[in-house]
């Protein structure tokens, strides 16, 4: 329905309720990247990061974030750099 202003509302008296819902910030994230708002994606999926760290989806709407800033290649190089 493309109400994204409504859903980030909705998503974040969500998180009043209950901070510690990884799926709810992933969602909200999802909402700030139809918005344009990277900056605020970003820190959503970091943070459903630090509270599911093997949560999947927030890795890849991340990247997708990342990407849309121009800065998914410099994170995946200092990712190598330090696997090495």
């Amino acid at each position: 329905m493309k109400q994204y202003q409504k859903a980030i509302a909705d998503y974040t008296k969500a998180i009043e309720i209950n901070p510690n819902f990884a799926g709810t910030y992933k969602n909200r994230g999802l909402s700030k990247i139809r918005l344009e708002d990277l900056t605020g994606a970003i820190a959503d999926f970091r943070r459903a990061i630090e509270l599911v760290p093997q949560y999947a989806p927030a890795y890849t709407n991340l990247g997708l974030a990342l990407n849309k800033q121009g800065k998914l290649k410099r994170l995946l190089k200092t990712l190598a750099k330090r696997s090495n």
